[in-house]
């Protein structure tokens, strides 16, 4: 199964990155526009209802400090199918261009009219990309993207070696002989070996994440048989302070909200899709996914030992 699959954005960033260009952010692949779709998500009227303000995105100001800092959740990229033997679950593979999820679904929703039971400032912190969301006369805050936690990530040099369809990779660490390098054969091939960058780390969904997340399809699904991850998006953006706030009924009036009081993230695009498969039906007691973002590259005229 392919489990990850980079996009051309997260691959434009990084160009721009390098060349220290600004990074402009098309039309059509900006995930908090995904949230913006009325026959996807229920949107309140007017839509500014309980919204907040931040700082729009600007590619001269802002391209410098965007990074991969978030992900968001979706459930459509499995397939149950019926075979001659017990039915299986098939994973659908993410296209380099998909710009956000096959369905995106939020972590969680909080009611915020009539009644206001919305996330203290606190809880907040854990949460990014808030829309507001009406369902059965009943205003809600959904939140569609968490922080990533990268506390002791490193990058990390491998070589690895591949031979009859077993790879063996070990830390690399440059020689003189990389440094000076004796030229390669024209023509040559890899034969099987990479170099590559391994940069592991884990999405941990606790017991209190799975009721949320149970408790939100619950509302946009009527039940909770939705609350599926098949699918994660690792998003890049920046965080900007929300300065104002428009209330959740009445003429629509922003407020200016106390400083570092919230964060949201500007500029998200999803620099590249994970497949997975967990029920949080069956899942109840929370769970740990397992990942990695690195990257290799083929070792041209490489010697197997």
């Amino acid at each position: 199964m392919r489990n990850i699959t980079r996009t051309g954005y997260g691959a434009q960033l990084q160009t721009a990155l390098f060349l220290g260009l600004n990074h402009d952010i098309p039309a059509y692949s900006g995930v908090a526009d995904y949230v913006g779709k009325p026959d996807i998500f229920p949107q309140p009227a007017p839509t500014t209802l309980g919204m907040e303000v931040f700082e729009p995105y600007s590619a001269a100001q802002d391209t410098r400090d965007l990074k991969m800092t978030c992900y968001c959740i979706g459930n459509g990229a499995h397939q149950n199918v019926s075979g001659p033997g017990p039915d299986v679950t098939l994973t659908r593979p993410h296209r380099a261009t998909d710009a956000g999820p096959f369905n995106m679904i939020p972590f969680a929703m909080k009611q915020i009219w009539p009644v206001n039971n919305d996330f203290t400032a606190l809880e907040r912190a854990n949460y990014r990309i808030r829309k507001t969301l009406m369902k059965d006369g009943i205003l809600y805050a959904a939140y569609f993207a968490k922080p990533l936690n990268l506390t002791g990530v490193t990058p990390d040099l491998m070589y690895a070696t591949s031979v009859d369809g077993n790879t063996v990779a070990v830390p690399f660490v440059p020689t003189s002989t990389d440094l000076w390098p004796a030229p390669t054969t024209p023509g040559a091939v890899s034969g099987g070996t990479t170099i590559s960058v391994t940069a592991a780390s884990q999405i941990l969904f606790t017991p209190a994440d799975v009721v949320l997340l149970r408790e939100a399809c619950e509302i946009l699904y009527g039940t909770a048989d939705y609350a599926i991850i098949s699918e994660i998006g690792f998003l890049t953006g920046k965080d900007k302070e929300v300065t104002a706030a428009y209330p959740t009924s009445g003429t629509q009036t922003a407020a200016a909200v106390p400083a570092d009081t919230y964060f949201e993230l500007c500029g998200a695009q999803i620099a590249a899709h994970y497949s997975t498969y967990r029920s949080v039906v069956y899942d109840n007691l929370g769970f740990t996914i397992s990942y990695d973002l690195g990257t290799g590259e083929a070792l041209y005229g490489a010697q197997l030992s």
